[in-house]
């Protein structure tokens, strides 16, 4: 047995970027140390290895697979041309072992706190995204909470029309939201995330998550009284 068979994906693409890219950093330094030796690739935390695989698959249409033995010969050539690509056009830092290592090492104790924090979502979606990041587990989890919502909500009736019942919908969206400060999709930070008190934010959030609703206000005449507001819950087909 060749004792690459059990390379998941990930290892193997990494392993592949670093025997294409190593070989111009001969006269590159650690950016932290100046160290010159065991030089290694630090992806920004904006766009991270995880993030470029799963965009590269988007892009080619191919599933995703733990072992890379389970792709086929023209597929795997076709995502390490694609991830490739995505090294040469996105910011990353040349670190060598030790100061990639520590860089790391320092991060650990505010993921731990996180996952400590969101165990039982993590525990009961670990099957659905085990090979996620911590960033994208909580993604994927909001982005799953606020379909299942939203479309709850439009079932059992998608129009708001007392404060009572905004504010109601407004609770329950932000009730289970992970809002982590080092979490963001798209331009969606995490400051967006714990806006979820006005209409304005909801709608932001549904939009970068890519969930086709949007909640627009209206007003209807109520005869003597002072025309009211209230809200409805469409699909919002200008969406991405």
């Amino acid at each position: 047995m060749n004792k690459n068979d059990g390379l998941s994906i990930e290892i193997y693409l990494r392993q592949k970027v670093h025997d294409s890219i190593i070989k111009f950093l001969e006269k590159s330094k650690c950016e932290y140390c100046g160290s010159t030796n065991n030089l290694e690739f630090h992806h920004k935390k904006d766009f991270d290895f995880s993030t470029i695989l799963h965009n590269s698959l988007y892009a080619l249409n191919i599933k995703y697979e733990s072992n890379y033995k389970n792709y086929s010969s023209y597929d795997l050539k076709n995502l390490e041309y694609m991830v490739l690509g995505y090294h040469l056009m996105l910011e990353f830092s040349i670190l060598c072992e030790n100061c990639h290592k520590e860089y790391h090492s320092k991060n650990t104790y505010k993921l731990y706190k996180c996952i400590q924090k969101y165990k039982w979502q993590m525990d009961f979606y670990k099957n659905i995204f085990p090979e996620s990041t911590m960033e994208d587990f909580i993604n994927n989890f909001n982005k799953i909470y606020i379909k299942k919502l939203m479309e709850e909500t439009v079932n059992n009736r998608n129009i708001l029309i007392d404060k009572n019942e905004i504010e109601s919908f407004k609770h329950k969206f932000k009730d289970k939201l992970i809002r982590e400060t080092f979490v963001k999709t798209g331009m969606l930070r995490a400051r967006d995330l714990s806006n979820a008190t006005s209409i304005k934010g909801i709608n932001k959030i549904l939009l970068a998550y890519n969930i086709l609703y949007i909640i627009k206000s209206k007003t209807y005449e109520s005869g003597n009284l002072r025309d009211k507001t209230y809200w409805v819950i469409e699909e919002n087909e200008n969406g991405r």
